[in-house]
């Protein structure tokens, strides 16, 4: 497995591939983005005081360690500026939940005051962003 994967990922793929526990995949994956550099087992996500909340996105299958996102991926317009974006992570769940794949963007970039669209495109699992 790459770094990209947080270590409740890949718990549940160890336990349910060993056959320990079943693992189910969640029905919706959101995008988020984090507003210091992730770690596998600790990030910290944009403020929603700001008008920001996670993204959905949805997937296509996979082929040799790629997989592209089949929507466009929108956040809502800000309140007022965000932080600076450091990496993303992918949740199953709106809020809450837990993170699967964490991603460092380098450089950080500051997110524009109006909505964020990014258009389908290919993640290769172990890229850093």
């Amino acid at each position: 497995m790459s770094s990209n994967e947080t270590v409740y990922l890949i718990d549940a793929i160890l336990n349910h591939v060993l056959g320990v526990a079943t693992y189910t995949p969640p029905a919706s994956y959101w995008l988020a983005l984090l507003s210091a550099p992730p770690t596998q087992s600790s990030w910290t996500e944009l403020p929603s005081t700001l008008n920001y909340s996670r993204a959905q996105i949805i997937f296509g299958p996979s082929s040799n360690k790629q997989i592209s996102n089949s929507n466009q991926i929108v956040f809502p317009r800000p309140s007022a500026q965000w932080v600076n974006v450091q990496g993303f992570a992918i949740f199953d769940a709106f809020t809450g939940g837990n993170a699967l794949y964490i991603m460092t963007v380098s450089p950080a970039f500051a997110p524009p005051l109006y909505a964020i669209t990014m258009n389908p495109g290919t993640v290769i699992i172990g890229d850093i962003f």
